[in-house]
């Protein structure tokens, strides 16, 4: 059995959400993108800047998926649980996920460059999908500059983000999949996720997005694409179909 990967930006801080134009009713947004979320079959969802818990129970519900949460003082998964929000403030990410298709046994906050103090956190998650385990690193990346990336320090953040990351959670003959809004395309040289990521025997999932995904050689999949979300959001969604373990 194969599943669909998706990434995608909710904006549900207000004021973040005001200055792109948004509707600052996070409910109904969340709503309209669970919308294009089942369009496409979405089985696991990294939902970046998701703020809080209640946005996850309403993803969760809004996916059909019931709505029950990884407590967030343990982490610990209960059988049934479809959503988890974790983080700091307006960068705070969750994942969503079909119980039926998913079953995560383990969740972790990371720091991987503690040197850097904004977007700080990355979660990491490990479950067994159709019977086979691999891990999951929704990532939320360094977002400056504004514009064309020329910057090495920034890139350098971005860089040490993911391999910092990476040494914590990797272990050999491991499936992984890093996701999320890493604030910087391929096209932006270096390309310092895809390197990092590269470093750890990751490739990347490209679509000329910043949206983007890297994952290990070992996992199968269909061709990435990018989905518009009209004004549910200021950024389009990741869609990686025919995800298999083979593992």
């Amino acid at each position: 059995m194969s599943a669909t990967l998706v990434a995608t930006n909710v904006c549900a801080l207000d004021s973040w959400a005001d200055n792109a134009g948004l509707s600052t009713n996070e409910d109904a947004r969340i709503k309209r993108i669970a919308v294009e979320c089942k369009k496409v079959g979405a089985d696991i969802i990294l939902a970046n800047e998701l703020v809080t818990y209640q946005n996850a129970e309403v993803f969760s519900k809004a996916m059909g998926w019931g709505g029950q949460h990884v407590d967030p003082k343990t982490l610990k998964v209960k059988k049934g649980d479809s959503c988890i929000c974790k983080g700091d403030g307006g960068v705070s990410m969750g994942f969503i996920w079909n119980p039926d298709v998913f079953d995560p046994y383990w969740f972790k906050l990371i720091d991987g460059y503690p040197a850097w103090n904004r977007n700080r956190w990355s979660l990491a998650c490990r479950g067994y999908l159709d019977g086979k385990r691999v891990g999951l690193l929704g990532v939320h990346l360094e977002f400056m500059p504004k514009g064309t990336n020329k910057i090495k320090k920034y890139d350098t953040v971005r860089y040490e983000q993911i391999d910092g990351a990476l040494d914590m959670v990797m272990s050999p003959n491991q499936s992984w999949v890093v996701l999320g809004d890493e604030n910087h395309a391929s096209s932006d040289k270096p390309d310092a996720p895809g390197n990092a990521a590269k470093k750890h025997g990751l490739v990347n999932v490209d679509t000329g997005n910043i949206i983007r995904a890297q994952m290990t050689k070992d996992i199968k999949k269909g061709k990435p694409r990018m989905v518009k979300l009209g004004t549910a959001t200021d950024h389009p969604m990741l869609v990686i179909p025919d995800v298999i373990v083979p593992k």
